[in-house]
């Protein structure tokens, strides 16, 4: 059961690193101390996404893992379903369907130099993949590629508890297809730090990570987050158990925005915090996880504006308003 838990825990804070909606046009400009209803709806959903994968990830054990070596791109394995939140974010069909093909190959695999499980909990001592593998469709001409290395470390002995790291170096995704004009290629880029550590008492996880999504090498927009998140339990964590017990979620951190958001584009840097607790039932296997709770993410320019992120039950879309308490 450990193994299982800690192979989520580790997809799901990759696959909430990556899974960010791609917004379309825009580019440069800078608008840091103003943000309209239109213009929270997209930079507060790109901030969300983040939240509520990387909480789903510490409260929900019971989905399988698989390997993170032979079968890496496999649905059913910890790898697969990072990739799966990557693609998610990506809203061409093409992309998905080139996406099912590449992960059907048996060639395109990670190579690993060390997968030392010394606790056998699941997650290796310190294992680098590095990735440096393609897929062409021979019907359509359309082309994927994933490059760049992943480095993940165990950073709790089984006896205590469970924890990891994970860095993404240039871990790169992206995709070309034909056209009339030329071809178009489509990439996503990361940068950054993830980590998870559970005690039978609270959990707690944080990143710090930049995210680039380019069009044809024209970056469309740039996002990056150094933020944390806390959980209290209402009782004990029981380490045997499939999910987290009741309990309230508390974050904070910053988060920047730069590029196209609804019609305008612009510079953005907020401080986020959570001004009501995000309440977790014990059950909810969905996202966002939270009963309740609300996020607030002021500009740091002018704290009085910003944006509100509201949660209101178990897999219910989040309702995002911009706010101006000087208005």
């Amino acid at each position: 059961m450990m193994t299982d838990r800690n192979l989520r825990l580790c997809v799901i804070g990759l696959a909430a690193t990556l899974a960010l909606g791609a917004c379309g046009g825009g580019g440069g400009g800078s608008k840091s101390t103003t943000i309209s209803s239109a213009e929270a709806a997209v930079v507060g959903e790109v901030a969300a996404s983040q939240i509520n994968g990387m909480t789903s990830g510490l409260v929900n054990f019971n989905s399988g893992s698989g390997s993170l070596g032979g079968g890496f791109f496999a649905p059913a394995s910890a790898t697969g379903k990072l990739l799966d939140g990557v693609m998610r974010a990506i809203p061409s069909p093409a992309h998905r369907v080139a996406f099912t093909r590449l992960r059907q190959d048996p060639n395109c695999t990670p190579a690993v130099d060390d997968e030392t499980d010394t606790d056998q909990d699941g997650v290796p001592d310190n294992a680098t993949y590095t990735f440096n593998c393609s897929y062409t469709d021979l019907q359509d001409g359309s082309s994927f590629t994933v490059t760049g290395a992943v480095n993940l470390q165990d950073s709790r002995d089984v006896a205590s508890g469970f924890g990891f790291a994970i860095s993404l170096n240039t871990f790169k995704f992206a995709l070309t297809f034909p056209g009339q004009n030329g071809p178009t290629t489509t990439e996503v880029v990361v940068n950054g730090l993830y980590n998870a550590d559970v005690l039978s008492s609270n959990a707690s996880a944080g990143q710090n990570v930049s995210f680039v999504f380019r069009v044809n090498n024209r970056r469309v927009f740039l996002s990056s987050w150094n933020w944390n998140i806390g959980f209290t339990p209402n009782g004990t964590i029981d380490f045997g158990a499939e999910d987290m017990p009741p309990g309230e979620f508390s974050l904070n951190g910053n988060f920047v925005f730069q590029g196209d958001a609804g019609q305008n584009a612009g510079d953005w840097a907020f401080s986020l915090n959570s001004t009501s607790p995000l309440v977790y039932d014990g059950t909810c296997s969905l996202e966002p996880p939270f009963a309740s709770g609300q996020i607030d993410g002021a500009i740091v320019a002018r704290s009085s504006v910003g944006f509100t992120v509201t949660y209101t039950g178990c897999g219910q879309l989040e309702t995002i308003t911009a706010f101006d308490n000087n208005a």
